[in-house]
Parts: structure tokens; sequence; C-alpha cells
């Protein structure tokens, strides 16, 4: 029997994403069994996947000079984990443009303006790292550098160990020639502070399992406005779609341009599946160990398959995967061999 195997988004040169209807694969793909290799975590056959969507937003900002009497500050937080924004979601790990947001918040004693503001490089991954230059009178500057130290001081004790190396830092900086007014200041800030974020449900069918999340993954400023990146994930189309109307009344709330694309379905459990009894039983043969099913809250691409194919057969495993959508990424070498063992194995017992 013919199979399918996925390592990516792109299977024998055809990009899923662009695909408009059956037609237009179905000439191709003839296969009812498709093995996808993109889990992360060898010993477990994934069987199920969550949806997802990006949401972008953009707040229109007011531009002013600046005033050569004002001391320019950078302030960088720095040293967080990141993480996949599907399966790490669930941990509680910072993320950085949420604390810069809470921090600007918390300023609200000493008079500021936004000079510039930027945190996180993919929709995908919890942002590691967050940058604000404020425009303020130079005397300010000693006390809101110990505001800072106060603040590094209280996410230390909130995180604990899930953010040993967190850092903040706050120092003079060479003055831009211009910042944000201080009504766009104001808003931004609350703006960015009420954004949503994190584990929004926990799935009600499979235990331990988060049904829906969003990650706020890229902050920028600049002359267009202040623009907000999101990735929402979900089991559940109507879950899925009832946090992209939260995003939208955020949004509305204040003005914002709001646009979404990418959108890409789950892929819903089937645990009587003949092919993942074939995967399971040679699992237990080469390595006398029974391997663990899971539902995995991220993208795979079974779920774009599913959506197209609803009767094909498929599971995924792979390989152990550490730190995955950060620069820490790195393979478990062991889990290699017994991930291609496994997969060739599975391939010579197809019925």
């Amino acid at each position: 029997m013919d199979i399918i195997i996925i390592t990516g988004i792109i299977v024998l040169g055809l990009d899923v994403h662009n695909i408009g209807s059956v037609a237009d694969i179905n000439p191709i793909l003839t296969s009812k069994l498709l093995i996808n290799t993109d889990s992360e975590q060898e010993g477990e056959i994934c069987i199920g996947c969550a949806g997802g969507i990006n949401f972008e937003t953009t707040l229109d900002v007011n531009w002013q000079a600046t005033d050569a009497n004002q001391q320019a500050v950078d302030i960088a937080l720095t040293g967080l984990s990141g993480g996949h924004s599907g399966v790490d979601i669930h941990l509680g790990r910072g993320n950085a443009n949420k604390l810069l947001a809470r921090l600007l918040a918390q300023l609200s004693a000493l008079e500021f303006n936004i000079a510039a503001l930027r945190g996180g490089s993919l929709r995908n991954a919890i942002p590691r790292e967050a940058y604000a230059t404020l425009m303020l009178d130079k005397q300010q500057l000693t006390t809101l550098q110990q505001l800072g130290q106060d603040y590094l001081a209280t996410l230390k004790q909130e995180f604990g160990q899930l953010e040993p190396n967190i850092n903040l830092t706050i120092q003079p900086g060479e003055r831009p020639a211009q910042q944000l007014s201080k009504a766009s200041s104001i808003q931004v800030i609350h703006w960015l502070n009420s954004a949503p974020n994190g584990v929004i449900s926990m799935s009600q069918q499979v235990s331990g399992v988060v049904e829906s999340s969003l990650n706020l993954g890229i902050v920028t400023l600049n002359e267009q406005g202040l623009t907000l990146t999101f990735l929402i994930r979900s089991l559940s189309e109507s879950t899925k779609a009832q946090v992209v109307s939260l995003l939208v009344s955020h949004s509305e709330l204040v003005g914002a341009q709001y646009s979404t694309d990418g959108d890409y379905p789950g892929w819903t459990p089937a645990p009587t599946s003949p092919l993942l009894k074939t995967v399971m039983d040679n699992y237990q043969r080469l390595f006398a160990d029974k391997p663990k099913t899971m539902v995995i809250h991220a993208g795979l691409e079974c779920g774009l398959f599913k959506k197209f194919y609803p009767d094909m057969d498929m599971v995924s495993f792979g390989p152990t995967i550490v730190s995955p959508h950060s620069p820490d990424e790195r393979v478990n070498i062991k889990s290699v061999l017994r991930y291609w063992q496994l997969l060739i194995a599975t391939i010579k017992n197809i019925e």
C-alpha cells in the first residue's frame, strides 16, 4: 500500500498552504496512509494536534520631535527562556513583551514619552527579549533605575528557577529625533499591557492538554504605528474563533486596524487507528517498551492533509528535540536512531 511520509510543510513539491480544494491535490496524492515525522519527543506517538491562525493588529500613533533637554534611556529585558508557543505555552515562562509592558505601566509616577519599542522575533516563539527607549527629564534617571531594579527583584521572586537568567538593564542612550506624544505613549502602554497572552482554556476531552492559547510573539513600533503579532492555537475551531473575537474586541476598543492569515485546521484524534496500532506494536517489539500516545498543542502538517483527506489514516512521531524555535534548539542523537528504526519497521509492516 502507498504511504506518504512528510517531514515539513512541502511534500512532493506541493505547498499545502495554497491548496484551494480537494481537486487540487487528488490527482497527486492517492495514499490512504500518512506518517508525519515532525513530533519532538521520541517514545511518544502523536494522534492529534491544534489548529492555528495568525492575528496582526496596528494602533495609530502620533510622533513629535524630542527635546534637547530630555534624557534618552534604553531599557532591555533579556535572558528569558522563551520556547515553542504551543508545546511550552503552559509552562508559565515569561513573555518579554508582556513583562516590559507591565514595567512601563508601573512607571506612572514618572513623566516620560516612548521613543522606541520592540520585542520578539517570531510569532510562534515565546519572546525572550524586549526593548524600549524612553525620553524623560534627566533628574528622573536615578529614580527610573531604582524602580527598574525593584521590578527585576520582583520578577526573580515570582519566576524563581523558571527564569533563572532574567535580566533588566536601564542606562542612558543616544537621543533619537522623535518620540511618541504623551497621549500616544499612554495609549500604547495601556493597550500593550492589556493584550491577552498565554493559555486561554484547557481541553475537556484530553486531560492536561491546552485547548486554546495565544502568543504575543512580536511587537514593533514605527511610523505606521504599534503592531502586535499573535499566533492563536486551538484544538477546536469554535474556541479558535472565540480567541480571534477576543483580539478583535481588543483592537476595536482603540480603533486599531487588524487582519488574520495563515488559518490552518487541527487534527482530531483517532485512538482506534490501524496505523497507530502498527506503530505501537513495532515500537514495543523493537524497544521492549510501550510508547505513549499524546495530543500536541501545536500545529502539524497532519491537520492540513486531514482537511482534504478526512479518511486518510495518519500518525506523527520523531526524535527528541529540545527547545524548538529558540537559539537553544538541539536534537538528541540517540533518539534519531530509535526514530529511524521505528520508521523503517513501520513501513515494512504496513498491511
